[in-house]
């Protein structure tokens, strides 16, 4: 590795760049003002214009093959990937040490500009990340996005069906899975099952289990995931069917993530209802879940989340967690102690006498 700059970076009241030659020799230099420490790295760059050092895009191939090894799905790679390229899709070919931070907040400005909220975040998050595996590398000594701030507001769950358009949908995803259209199956197990895209995908012939009765679910987006779930009966024949006709190992729907989202939209449309995405579907479950009763626990287990909150905050209908919190006081308060049950046996439903002057008299002495 040849020499290597970097900085600018606060100093006590100056800014610091620091020099590290090709033996590792550390050299500082403090400057008065970020413009005047910005032009020091300029000066320098220009005495090693034959040694840029690691470029970004070669950077972004290095942290994305650490993420492979470290074990990390390839879908989730996929994601991390598509954040960071978004992000810095027309420097890749800069020098990753010539990243300051005025550059980075027009790259995030620019994304606040042309993309919604909970994007343009979760790029400016995976971008922190990167860089401070980065630093952890030596390609830099400080994180130029660290001071950055996300705006905006995320938006914490996705709009859902009513009760009376739930019913419509699922008449029309029945009829359709009885005419041979597994989608139809895959659509109502989000519904019914509370799953997630990624588990209703993965599901194998021998995931189906005791008679089409219960669903495995060995390996799930966390660790929480990994749970079994009851089948209902609706669903029992056309998952026994779609097992019977495949190897232990082989898919029940072998398919990408758009065809499930392409069906479930497909219903709505036959259904006459709004357009969802399969994950609205999951909340949708979690809300009725709730509102029949079921505990905020017993739900999240269901849904595999790990904490409560990602469940009532994210999925669950605020409102549904109301009601279901009302109902219970008012049969908290409503329900007759023991004191106010009427005994039973020969004097029941009879009120007891009233107890005369002198009697209460006498009983005092």
């Amino acid at each position: 590795m040849g020499k290597r700059i970097y900085g600018p970076y606060t100093h006590r009241r100056g800014w610091r760049v620091v020099v590290i030659d090709a033996d590792g020799k550390r050299s500082a230099q403090v400057c008065e003002s970020y413009e005047e420490a910005h032009e020091l790295v300029q000066a320098l760059d220009a005495d090693q214009e034959a040694d840029p050092g690691v470029r970004i895009g070669t950077a972004l191939d290095r942290y994305l093959a650490f993420k492979a090894y470290k074990g990390n799905k390839a879908a989730s790679i996929v994601t991390t990937k598509y954040r960071l390229m978004s992000f810095f899709a027309d420097l890749l070919w800069q020098p990753l040490r010539r990243l300051d931070r005025e550059t980075c907040q027009r790259l995030y400005d620019r994304l606040v500009a042309t993309t919604a909220v909970d994007t343009h975040r979760n790029s400016l998050s995976e971008v922190k990340t990167f860089l401070f595996w980065c630093i952890r590398y030596r390609y830099l000594a400080l994180n130029p996005a660290d001071r950055i701030l996300a705006v905006g507001k995320r938006q914490h769950g996705k709009p859902q069906l009513r009760i009376d358009e739930a019913r419509s949908w699922m008449r029309v995803a029945k009829q359709l899975a009885n005419e041979g259209f597994t989608g139809a199956v895959a659509s109502m197990m989000a519904l019914l099952m509370g799953m997630r895209t990624s588990e209703i995908l993965h599901c194998v012939a021998r995931d189906v289990d005791d008679h089409g009765r219960l669903l495995w679910i060995p390996a799930s987006k966390t660790r929480s995931g990994r749970r079994v779930l009851e089948i209902p009966p609706v669903l029992r024949p056309f998952l026994l069917r779609l097992a019977a006709d495949r190897r232990p190992l082989e898919r029940l729907f072998p398919h990408r993530r758009e065809w499930l989202y392409q069906w479930v939209h497909r219903i709505c449309d036959r259904a006459g209802t709004p357009l969802i995405c399969t994950h609205s579907l999951r909340g949708l479950h979690a809300t009725l879940a709730i509102d029949a009763g079921i505990t905020p626990p017993a739900v999240a287990s269901a849904l595999g989340h790990a904490s409560v909150r990602a469940t009532l905050v994210s999925y669950a209908d605020a409102s549904t967690v109301a009601h279901a919190r009302q109902r219970r006081v008012v049969a908290t308060l409503g329900r007759r102690t023991r004191r106010e049950r009427v005994p039973l046996g020969k004097n029941a439903g009879k009120r007891p006498p009233i107890a005369s002057t002198e009697h209460q008299a006498a009983a005092r002495k």
